[in-house]
């Protein structure tokens, strides 16, 4: 049976003083009806930096008539845009814009988003069509235009402007950032591609020739050419000269090669470790989370000890230095692969962990030795204690807590559950709103959330979705948010990969030609 908890008032002073430090929404009385507008702004006199609203592109060739009368009719969808320029064409008036997303044009989708007056702002523009006559092809003619509209740039959901804007999405790759007004500039997004070139001499890379080839990891020595060609230096798995050492384990070379710059596949973390030196995480994972590691040479095909010299390649993060590392909750944690997986990776120390089960908690805590308080039973009974301000060793005090992994049951969405309508399923689905619910109590600086692609749902359920509407209660209160594809972070063979993002479909646009 669920039960309404009222935050006591030292946990509410705590979640608002924390929520003000890293600059999240404090979620009041969510938005339950439309967004109204009691008044059509002239649509003379545009200029750049003013925000409109136009028909969706379906609608764009019917009357002026039309478009007034779709006005007044709130249950029919808009397209916003704030103007970059304004072209005067034999044609009329024309504008190119920057598309401001609304919550359902992302992967948030058709469910419950609290605010109804937010806005994303976007990297999807029209500028790179040419405005002459006969070439309107993408533009916004003057015509076209129902109102203008006020935004309250990084603002928040009591603004008295129509929208506000604190996250910028971008379409291709379906993740938000924090907005910056240098967003607001189109040259932000589109800047010519020789001055985009994002690498510096020394650093290290993986390389491809094709979609198939296993990646090479090199080291680049001489910035791109005019025509895209770079200059690597060779890093040669050591594999390949004695096959019982690590598959990450490289080999320093004076061999050199070149690569077009769009065969780099991505960045690469490489550490050169001297003789009797421990081999510490993440670079002992055998190539997990691409990190490799040298210890020898490669000299006219031999393996033989590294020269005490200085090397020129910008060697990764040193382990054995000491740093702050972010506080972590382990929820669900089981016996703790996932958990202790991010923490051996070098960032996150988990303080405290939550899972039902006695047995898998004792497991945790037996590996982790003190380090680590376990709180064993349901997470509505840790964050009930939260809410009440009724802090421990194992319930943290709201704004301790950096960073919250979780990886919640996944039975509930797998493909192997024959039925995920029986109570048990229900209730582990019911968790991922534990996760959400877990992030809004203690507001951290980060939190990942596993689980398996049945997660997302088809389109024909797009209104059963729980991960979209996670996605909803994540993003209501400012945070950003990535998918990340486990293919990109534990298979040092695969060449190239993408963010898994293949459900999310997003309301087409008008494209321009870039």
């Amino acid at each position: 049976m669920l039960e309404e908890v009222e935050p006591t008032p030292k946990a509410e002073r705590l979640r608002t003083k924390t929520s003000k430090a890293l600059k999240l929404e404090l979620c009041t009385n969510i938005h339950t009806a439309q967004q109204p507008f009691n008044m059509k702004r002239p649509t003379s006199g545009i200029q750049v930096g003013d925000v409109i609203s136009i028909l969706p592109d379906a609608g764009i060739e019917v009357s002026i008539n039309r478009k007034r009368v779709l006005w007044n009719n709130q249950d029919d969808k808009l397209w916003y845009g704030m103007v970059q320029e304004v072209h005067h064409t034999r044609a009329g008036v024309v504008f190119d814009v920057t598309w401001l997303y609304q919550p359902n044009d992302t992967p948030c989708g058709q469910m419950v988003y609290p605010w109804n007056n937010e806005i994303f702002f976007s990297d999807h523009c029209t500028c790179h069509e040419s405005p002459g006559e006969g070439e309107l092809l993408g533009k916004i003619k003057e015509e076209e235009v129902l109102s203008t509209h006020s935004v309250d740039w990084d603002g928040s959901q009591d603004t008295d402007k129509d929208f506000f804007c604190r996250l910028t999405y971008f379409s291709a790759e379906h993740c938000w950032e924090t907005f910056s007004p240098a967003h607001r500039r189109c040259s932000f997004f589109h800047r010519k591609e020789e001055d985009s070139f994002e690498y510096q001499l020394g650093d290290t890379v993986l390389v491809t020739s094709s979609q198939e080839e296993q990646a090479e990891v090199v080291e680049l020595t001489v910035l791109p050419n005019s025509v895209g060609l770079a200059t690597f230096r060779r890093l040669p798995s050591r594999q390949h000269y004695e096959s019982q050492t690590p598959p990450n384990e490289l080999l320093y070379s004076d061999e050199e090669v070149s690569y077009k710059v769009t065969q780099i596949a991505g960045r690469c973390l490489v550490r050169i470790f001297r003789p009797g030196e421990l081999i510490a995480p993440p670079y002992d994972r055998g190539g997990a989370g691409n990190a490799f590691y040298i210890t020898n040479a490669l000299q006219c095909g031999r393996v033989c000890p590294l020269e005490d010299t200085d090397f020129s390649l910008r060697q990764a993060f040193d382990p054995s230095k000491s740093f702050p590392k972010l506080r972590g909750v382990d929820l669900f944690c089981g016996g703790g692969n996932f958990g202790r997986g991010l923490e051996e990776a070098g960032a996150i120390t988990m303080d405290w962990c939550n899972d039902m089960n006695a047995k898998a908690v004792h497991t945790y805590a037996a590996n982790a030795g003190n380090t680590v308080a376990p709180f064993t039973g349901p997470i509505e009974e840790l964050q009930k204690l939260a809410l009440l301000g009724t802090f421990s060793d194992n319930v943290p005090e709201i704004g301790q807590v950096d960073f919250v992994s979780g990886g919640s049951p996944c039975p509930g969405f797998s493909r192997l559950t024959a039925d995920k309508t029986k109570p048990k399923q229900l209730k582990n689905q019911s968790l991922v709103a534990a996760f959400a619910s877990f992030i809004d109590t203690y507001r951290p600086k980060y939190g990942l959330l596993e689980n398996v692609e049945g997660i997302v749902q088809p389109e024909t359920k797009k209104k059963e979705d729980v991960f979209r509407q996670l996605i909803c209660a994540i993003f209501s209160s400012a945070l950003q948010r990535q998918v990340l594809s486990s293919q990109r972070f534990h298979d040092i063979h695969t060449p190239t990969t993408k963010r898994d993002n293949s459900s999310y479909t997003p309301a087409t646009r008008r494209e321009n030609s870039s």
